[in-house]
């Protein structure tokens, strides 16, 4: 009897850390604690000039998902999928281009973007967890490159 528990446990502890390992690496996200895993987020922002005059037609891009401003300078980028930092760009011709990332957070981006050639150079407050932009009636316009 001695020699099948034996047996029983060198076939079933292998399967059982087997089984462990596949749950804690499985869509379950589990694994999650252990390693970074990729979460997928909305991102809104509002582009304005130095005056704070919406700009429409500037081409934000965040971890690859891209849009383009409207009339009230708004872009809202829906299903981002970011591990542990979003970096977004915002460009538009005649102005200095904004290039940042942070730290992974749900945000809502105000971008000021300066005239190319200012002394100044274009920048963003980044307001994480607010709703802010979404009472300007920023609708979505991107999506993954």
């Amino acid at each position: 009897m001695f020699q099948k528990e034996r047996l029983a446990a060198r076939v079933l502890i292998p399967l059982s850390v087997i089984a462990a390992g596949s749950l804690i690496f499985s869509a379950c996200n589990i694994g999650c604690f252990f390693l970074p895993c990729d979460r997928e987020i909305d991102v809104t922002a509002r582009v304005t000039d130095s005056s704070g005059a919406p700009l429409q037609g500037v081409k934000v891009d965040v971890q690859g998902y891209k849009g383009e401003t409207d009339g009230n300078g708004c872009v809202k980028l829906n299903g981002v999928t970011t591990a542990d930092q979003i970096w977004l760009k915002a460009e538009r011709p005649g102005y200095a281009i904004y290039d940042e990332g942070k730290p992974w957070a749900i945000y809502e981006i105000e971008v000021t973007l300066e005239r190319a050639g200012s002394a100044h150079h274009s920048n963003a407050k980044w307001h994480s967890g607010s709703s802010r932009l979404n009472q300007t009636q920023c609708v979505s316009s991107g999506g993954p490159d």
